[in-house]
């Protein structure tokens, strides 16, 4: 046994399974059965004696586990320089591959704000499911099938089947102001 993996026992077997094996299901049951948000801890390999290559594909997982059951998420480089050009090109590299907010920073010397910050992007991440707009009463008492009335109603259409998630929403409500609701328009 010396040789062999480091075996626990687990409230899922009768019999010990290897650590390995356990804090896959373990992760696994969290995800799917207990969270309601998550952050994922990832590396830029500074941190220990794990090289950074050695995390991709238990990350990977990890996010394909988060995306498939829609729980909102987050990612964090932990780093032991997390302002250094190397660590920004793989926060931004991380932030595309995986369409999520990542932030990097010194998990070790966090402080209230590098928390506050974590969770504000995650609350971010929370999808939108319905979208009310009331448009002014003036608009209302035009007959529904008045120019302007329809134009500000296909504006608003049109924008907010862009919103997802809530971070989505300043973006998306941004884009309004480019909208032309002249009658020439119609």
């Amino acid at each position: 046994m010396k040789n062999g993996p480091r075996m626990i026992n687990t409230p899922w077997y009768e019999e010990p399974i290897p650590f390995h094996e356990a804090a896959e299901i373990g992760t696994r049951k969290v995800i799917q059965e207990h969270s309601t948000i998550g952050v994922v801890i990832t590396t830029d390999g500074s941190i220990g004696e794990i090289p950074r290559h050695d995390y991709i594909e238990s990350e990977e997982r990890v996010i394909d586990e988060l995306k498939e059951v829609g729980k909102p998420f987050i990612m964090v480089i932990n780093s032991v320089r997390p302002y250094h050009p190397e660590t920004e090109a793989l926060r931004q590299e991380l932030s595309r591959k995986y369409d999520i907010p990542v932030l990097a920073m010194s998990v070790e010397s966090m402080r209230e704000q590098d928390v506050l910050s974590v969770l504000r992007e995650a609350l971010y991440e929370f999808p939108v499911l319905e979208v009310n707009v009331n448009l002014p009463s003036w608009v209302m008492v035009l007959k529904e099938d008045h120019w302007l009335r329809e134009s500000y109603q296909d504006s608003v259409k049109e924008t907010v089947k862009d919103i997802k998630r809530l971070r989505d929403v300043d973006r998306v409500v941004g884009q309004f102001s480019e909208f032309d609701l002249s009658k020439e328009r119609v």
